[in-house]
Parts: structure tokens; C-alpha cells; sequence
């Protein structure tokens, strides 16, 4: 059965995480008229949660995450990771 909901991979930071994971939205909702509307929290599922020097510190199957202590949001194809551990990168 297809309830019109469909999976978004996101990537999120806030001043300590870098945090990933789906986020379900009905088909033909946009990622940010979704935050615009949504309360206090979102909710993410298949979650991994990583510290900024990129040490994962927690997986789980669901977590909600305060949305006013988000301060990046966007789909994960869309970002581009650079590891801090190549020459010529600054931490």
C-alpha cells in the first residue's frame, strides 16, 4: 500500500553534531515548507549522529531532533563531504 509518504536523506548540523538520516515527507511536499510548518522537533529514522570530528557516537531507528537547534538542513546528495584528514584542509 502506498501512504504518499516518501524517504529523504538529510544531512543536519547543529554547533555540536552532524546528524543523518530520512525524513518523511508526503509526496509533492517540499523540504522546506516541511520545516517551515513543523512544530518543536523532526523526525528523522535511520539515524547516525557524529561529533564534529566526525567520531560517530550514536545510531538508532528513529530520533527527534529540536528544530531550533538546527542550523544547516539539506538533502544528503547534496552535500559534499571533505575529509579533514587531507594535506591542505584546515580543521
Amino acid at each position: 500500500m502506498n501512504d504518499g509518504l516518501g524517504r529523504r536523506k538529510v544531512v543536519l548540523f547543529t554547533r555540536q553534531f552532524e546528524i543523518s538520516g530520512n525524513l518523511h515527507l508526503y509526496d509533492g511536499v517540499r523540504q522546506t515548507d516541511y520545516m517551515n510548518e513543523s512544530k518543536d522537533f523532526i523526525s528523522l529514522t535511520d539515524v547516525e549522529v557524529r561529533r564534529q570530528n566526525g567520531k560517530v557516537i550514536l545510531e538508532s531507528k528513529f530520533l527527534n531532533v529540536r528544530k531550533d537547534l538546527i542550523e544547516i538542513i539539506m538533502p544528503e546528495d547534496l552535500a559534499k563531504k571533505q575529509n579533514h584528514d587531507e594535506p591542505g584542509t584546515k580543521d
